[in-house]
């Protein structure tokens, strides 16, 4: 089947959407995850001074600018909000499709990481950092209206990264880590058996089998995983005490997910099915690559009190250009889904007050902007150009603990969607879309 700018083709409609059990929905731009730690968050994404170990994440060369033996664990709480609001959606009739609005399909989430560094001498720093670049979820109620384009979406991504950073000289710092992925994803919509049927048969059979769109649905879901590895680099150069310039790399991560399509078929609808040949539980594989990205960050202490960063990152979305699902069923064709992203910028200012010893202030504003084109939006992820505001605290307890805590509002443009699953369902409304985040994370150093 082919799922073009409007939707799918296929002449038993064999779910075109499958394919997209590999995005998910996450809150940063595309399904990034950009909560890595408070003190990154609290300005908004800038995190060129290298202020703690979450640098591990973002310019492994920070890492040469610690000393001493350290530990830090982050918590962020991730609650989105995303809105569908239906503007007149159809069925392959001209017939208002049923269900409501699916309620709000923000999913929220604590995301954590966990860094550790041990200081092997006055140059040479090594670490592990342990955290989620890429996740989230997107979950409606069963029977909304926009269910034959996805009901639930999930993808968990989780990685591992050993890092060093070596001071070279007193003005530049390099660094590098090997990252090993672990990737989840699984998704469900819901099947109209009856505009199958139309699609198959005389409708007069339809008609006296009870198979009527949207009066036998069925459902289908898949979940797919798979393990990769990929790799990080940076530099930081410090012309100056009071200035410091970063360059960074985050390679892509190719992926080959192996998993099951299952399927629920309603006992009308088994005429459908040619004897179990079709729309039966079986194995399926997907390629997935995961982007990577190049940033560019500068920190400037103007005073001993103030400091101002910026940052910029770059990632090439354009990987994504389309999904393909294969099934291990020779009567059941690959499920293809051109998606034709764009790469994109993140973009973030940030500032630091020291008040005193013990406490330290930020704020930070950035512009996120969407891979993802208008006629490509989908329920599962109704992605739009986004504005962070953000605003943190760091309090050092002693010389051996601190705390830090950082909170993001992050508004969206509305999200217009106009979508046909190729079948008749069109999709047409729009989503409001909004996210608070608070981090929190304990550093120990010993």
């Amino acid at each position: 089947m082919r799922h073009t700018k409007r939707g799918s083709r296929s002449p038993l409609g064999l779910m075109g959407v499958l394919a997209l059990a590999v995005t998910g929905q996450a809150w940063a731009s595309g399904f990034a995850i950009k909560e890595q730690g408070a003190v990154g968050q609290g300005n908004a994404g800038a995190t060129a001074g290298g202020e703690d170990l979450s640098t591990m994440f973002f310019n492994p060369a920070g890492l040469a600018r610690f000393s001493g033996n350290q530990a830090q664990g982050a918590m962020s709480l991730i609650v989105p909000s995303a809105k569908f609001n239906n503007r007149g959606s159809t069925d392959v009739l001209g017939a208002p499709l049923t269900g409501g609005n699916g309620g709000d399909a923000g999913v929220g989430a604590v995301v954590p990481a966990i860094y550790a560094m041990w200081d092997h001498s006055p140059d040479l720093k090594l670490g592990l950092a342990i955290n989620a670049p890429f996740g989230l979820a997107t979950s409606y109620a069963t029977e909304w209206a926009g269910r034959y384009h996805g009901t639930t979406s999930k993808i968990l991504n989780i990685s591992t990264q050993p890092t060093a950073g070596y001071r070279i000289n007193p003005w530049l710092s390099i660094g590098g880590g090997i990252h090993v992925d672990y990737t989840n994803a699984e998704l469900g919509s819901a099947i109209d058996f009856g505009t199958v049927c139309l699609a198959t048969v005389p409708a007069a059979t339809c008609t006296a089998l009870g198979l009527l769109p949207q009066r036998a649905d069925g459902d289908v879901r898949l979940e797919v995983d798979d393990w990769s590895w990929g790799f990080s680099l940076g530099m930081l150069i410090e012309p100056r005490k009071d200035l410091r310039i970063g360059v960074a790399y985050r390679s892509q991560v190719s992926h080959k997910l192996h998993g099951t399509a299952d399927f629920n078929v309603p006992a009308a609808a088994s005429v459908l099915t040619a004897g179990g040949a079709v729309f039966r539980d079986v194995g399926a594989n997907a390629n997935l690559t995961l982007p990577e990205s190049v940033s560019f960050g500068v920190a400037y202490d103007v005073t001993p009190q103030w400091t101002l960063l910026a940052d910029a990152a770059y990632t090439r979305w354009t990987r994504l250009q389309e999904l393909r699902v294969r099934f291990e069923n020779p009567l059941q064709p690959d499920s293809v889904t051109p998606e034709d992203w764009n790469s994109t910028w993140f973009l973030s200012l940030g500032a630091n007050y020291k008040y005193s010893d013990r406490w330290t202030f930020r704020a930070g504003v950035a512009y996120d902007q969407t891979p993802v084109d208008d006629q490509f939006r989908t329920p599962r992820l109704p992605d739009q150009d986004r504005l962070w505001l953000a605003f943190g605290v760091s309090y050092n307890l002693s010389d051996a603990l601190s705390l830090d805590v950082g909170y993001t509002h992050i508004f969206a443009s509305p999200a217009p969607i106009d979508l046909n699953d190729g079948q008749g369902h069109r999709l047409f409304g729009s989503y409001d879309v909004h996210i608070d985040i608070l981090s929190v994370h304990a550093r120990m150093r010993f």
